[in-house]
């Protein structure tokens, strides 16, 4: 397998295992998406979705809690 055939496959997969073993291991409620980088997120305090984040280059502790705390 080519590096380029490795890329391709892993942008195609579901959410990258790293980013799901970091949010369980933070106790976060999350769903996964067809975006490799990206997970949508859940409010730490009330549970309302908060969206869909480009967990490679935002935090996930910047999207601990929704505004109506």
């Amino acid at each position: 397998m080519t590096n380029k055939e490795f890329i391709d496959e892993f942008k195609n997969s579901k959410t990258d295992q790293a980013i799901i073993d970091r949010l369980k291991k933070e106790g976060r409620k999350f769903d996964t998406c067809e975006n490799w980088r990206h997970a949508i997120l859940y409010c730490k305090g009330c549970g309302k979705k908060l969206g869909e984040f480009d967990l490679i280059y935002e935090s996930h502790e910047s999207h601990l809690y929704c505004c109506e705390l």
